[in-house]
């Protein structure tokens, strides 16, 4: 939320800031949105050299964002990355336009990279159609053992690809820089766009958390409500993250009373 200066500050009170590196030039704008968040030109990145101390060991991890491009969709474009852009998406979160394992298109790819003796980097290729121009909160979850979750406005996606959960710690993780990914080596590569609220978390938060999360970015907070799953939700008509039990579902169960088993299921 800074107005100017070269430091992004964090504000979890670990001191871990990073350093604004303007390559072309990347500057603190008052998004009618958002509020204060920092605009990248493609080059543009913030760097903490010193992420290697906190992000190699984990037995969990969640990265989460709100990103808003300002280019077209289907494009190779990155916002975080754990390592120097060689290419590989070992650690980082990206656009992707074509995915390389599931065959999507204008897909979102994560990856992360555990100490496991086999399967070591995991990676994600989101739905197709996944990139916007619009502002859009990125969540993506690991767990020792578990598959990547990646959520897309709140909600858990369902990918054209998800590489098998192992067993492991996060390794390989040399610093942290916000506004670049795997394909964004060359000076003037990265991310075209605003980013805003880049947090790190080291263990793998639920949806629910995910939900809370995304609903405290706001400017102005609103009350979450997050529907408890449950065998009682029959009817599933409203739109996906807003389904709860309500008459619809007691009306369809009452439709079919004595005649089909619904409840429990």
């Amino acid at each position: 939320n800074e107005t100017s200066g070269t430091i992004a500050s964090d504000t979890s009170g670990k001191g871990r800031h990073g350093d604004v590196n303007d390559v072309n030039g990347v500057s603190w704008v008052n998004d009618a949105e958002r509020g204060r968040c920092l605009d990248f030109a493609g080059g543009d990145y913030v760097l903490d050299n010193d992420a290697n101390l906190y992000l190699n060991g984990l037995h969990g991890l969640t990265m989460c964002l709100w990103v808003k491009n300002r280019e077209t969709i289907a494009i190779d474009q990155g916002f975080i990355i754990f390592e120097d852009p060689i290419g590989n998406d070992d650690r980082d979160m990206r656009y992707d336009a074509a995915g390389a394992n599931g065959g999507g298109v204008s897909v979102i790819k994560c990856g992360v990279t555990t100490t496991a003796t086999t399967g070591q980097v995991q990676q994600i290729e989101s739905s197709n159609n996944s990139q916007t121009t619009a502002w859009q909160h990125l969540a993506l979850t690991w767990s020792t053992g578990e598959q990547l979750k990646l959520y897309i406005n709140g909600v858990l996606d369902t990918p054209t690809d998800n590489r098998p959960g192992t067993v492991g710690v996060t390794t390989g993780a040399t610093s942290l820089i916000v506004g670049k990914g795997c394909k964004d080596g060359a000076a003037t590569a990265g991310w075209n766009g605003l980013i805003d609220y880049f947090q790190i978390y080291k263990y793998a938060v639920s949806a629910v958390e995910v939900a809370t999360v995304k609903a405290g970015c706001a400017i102005a907070p609103k009350p979450v409500h997050y529907p408890p799953p449950s065998s009682a939700e029959v009817y599933e008509g409203e739109a996906q993250g807003s389904r709860v039990i309500n008459f619809k579902d007691y009306a369809e169960l009452v439709d079919n009373w004595l005649l089909e088993i619904k409840y429990p299921q």
